[in-house]
C-alpha cells in the first residue's frame, strides 16, 4: 500500500512540474518603443503607442498536450498603460558596448538609462495567450517566432541579444516563414 501511495505521489509531483511551466517564464521581454502593436491589441482613444508598452512571455509549456499539436510553445502578449510611471522618461532600446540590447527608460534629458525589470508597471489594459508555431535562426541574430493569437498571426523578430523584440512586417521574412498576407492586410499561414 505504501508503494503504491508512493507512485501516486510521484505520478502527481510530475504532472505539476508539467503544468508549471506554463506558470513561469522561460524568458521575458519587452516591445521595442518604435515598433508598432501587435495587432490582436487595439489602442484606448486616449491613449498614444507611447504611453503603452507590451510585455512579452515565452513558456516551455508542452502545449502538444494542452492544445494544438502544432505548437512549438506558448507566449503570453500583455498590453500596458504606462503613463503615470512615466513622469516626462521616454521608452528606450539601450546598446551596450557588447552589442547586447535590452528595454529601458531615459530621463527627460535622454540620459541615465534604467533597465526594464525596475520598472513597475501601471495598468494592464489587455492580455493574450498566443501559441508559437514557427521559428527561425533560433540561437542567432536575427531570430524569428512566428505566433497566432485569436486567428491572427505575428511575426515576432529578435534583432540583438537582449530582452527587445519587434513586430516584423518585411514581406520577404514572412515569405521565408510561409506566410502570406490576406486582403484585410493580416497575415495567414500557407
Amino acid at each position: 500500500m505504501k508503494c503504491r501511495s508512493a507512485h501516486i505521489i510521484y505520478l502527481l509531483m510530475v504532472g505539476l512540474c508539467f503544468c508549471g511551466c506554463r506558470y513561469f517564464p522561460e524568458s521575458m521581454f519587452e516591445l521595442g518603443p518604435e515598433s508598432r502593436l501587435p495587432r490582436w491589441f487595439t489602442l484606448p482613444k486616449d491613449l498614444s503607442r507611447a504611453d503603452v508598452t507590451v510585455q512579452m512571455s515565452y513558456y516551455i509549456e508542452p502545449c502538444g498536450l494542452l492544445g494544438s499539436s502544432k505548437s512549438l510553445g506558448c507566449a503570453t502578449f500583455e498590453l500596458w498603460d504606462i503613463r503615470r510611471y512615466m513622469h516626462g522618461k521616454k521608452q528606450a532600446v539601450i546598446t551596450e558596448p557588447d552589442g547586447i540590447q535590452y528595454f529601458g527608460l531615459l530621463d527627460m534629458n535622454g540620459k541615465n538609462p534604467t533597465m526594464s525589470w525596475d520598472i513597475v508597471w501601471y495598468k494592464k489594459l489587455a492580455a493574450v495567450d498566443a501559441n508559437i508555431t514557427e521559428q527561425e535562426n533560433v540561437g542567432g541574430n536575427p531570430s524569428y517566432v512566428v505566433v497566432d493569437a485569436d486567428g491572427i498571426t505575428e511575426v515576432i523578430e529578435h534583432k540583438h541579444d537582449g530582452d527587445v523584440f519587434y513586430i516584423n512586417d518585411d514581406p520577404v521574412v514572412r515569405a521565408k516563414l510561409g506566410l502570406v498576407a490576406s486582403p484585410k492586410g493580416f497575415p495567414t499561414q500557407k
